[in-house]
């Protein structure tokens, strides 16, 4: 199946080629490119900040694995230190029973006595050799277990300083997905709204007939006064005569008339 998948690839590539020439690996590159494009696009925002959370929570091993290193490490450090301590010890004893000897062998005696057992001078001066001698190497390993012993603490406080790194980076993270979804949150209450549709159908007929009600009383209106003033129709009686000053003079006397009666009185 493989060399099959493999065949049929290389006769792709072996197209892309001849058509394309020199510039195929750029198509290709160009079109994998679209393709992981369109690919992430598939997905929601709700499946990718899922994914962001598990790829969160994937990250809690590594720093249980980077803790328990930090821990088994300074474990080490401090047997490594108990060792240190103990050799500084032996040291500072050893180079006393050595100043000891030192001093004993200055005074030139034949004989020394240590412990109830008696020694020549050459017995002690060998005794004093091979105690320098280990001195020398105990001194030797206690400077290299101290340089050991600084390289693991630079090493340990850089792991510590990562380790805190990594779990301020995880907290972070988990803040910005908060964030994230609260604004998505947000994002969709808007488009809720917004997706609101009111049927003011109802509305919008009201407000016809109520203008549709209002032009037809105006039309009415102006009907109405085209009657009354219409000048063309033919008049079938009369016009009264009216004498105006006949008018005036009878309006007077009944004036001057009610005017006597009150003095009369």
């Amino acid at each position: 199946m493989l060399k099959k998948t493999a065949v049929v690839a290389g006769l792709v590539l072996l197209a892309l080629g001849l058509l394309f020439g020199r510039d195929a690996v750029s198509h290709i590159s160009t079109t994998l490119g679209w393709v992981r494009n369109e690919a992430k696009g598939m997905f929601s925002i709700e499946h990718e900040l899922d994914r962001a959370r598990n790829m969160i929570a994937g990250l809690d091993p590594n720093i249980r694995q980077a803790m328990h290193r930090i821990a088994k490490q300074e474990v080490e450090v401090d047997r490594l230190r108990g060792q240190r301590d103990q050799l500084k010890s032996q040291l500072a004893k050893d180079l006393s029973d050595i100043d000891r000897l030192r001093t004993d062998l200055e005074r030139d005696d034949s004989t020394y006595v240590y412990a109830g057992k008696s020694y020549n001078q050459n017995e002690v001066k060998a005794d004093l050799t091979h105690r320098w001698d280990r001195y020398k190497t105990r001194n030797t390993t206690l400077e290299r277990m101290d340089a050991i012993l600084e390289a693991r603490a630079r090493g340990l406080k850089a792991a510590n300083t990562k380790l805190a790194e990594m779990r301020a980076a995880k907290a972070q993270l988990e803040v910005d997905i908060e964030n994230l979804e609260a604004q998505l949150e947000l994002v969709r209450v808007a488009q809720t709204a917004s997706d609101i549709n009111l049927d003011d159908s109802h509305l919008a007929r009201t407000k016809d007939l109520v203008a549709d009600i209002g032009a037809r009383i105006d039309v009415a209106e102006k009907l109405a006064s085209a009657e009354d003033s219409y000048a063309g129709q033919i008049e079938l009686d009369e016009p009264e005569n009216r004498d105006i000053l006949d008018e005036i003079a009878q309006e007077l006397d009944k004036t001057n008339q009610q005017e006597l009666i009150v003095l009369e009185r």
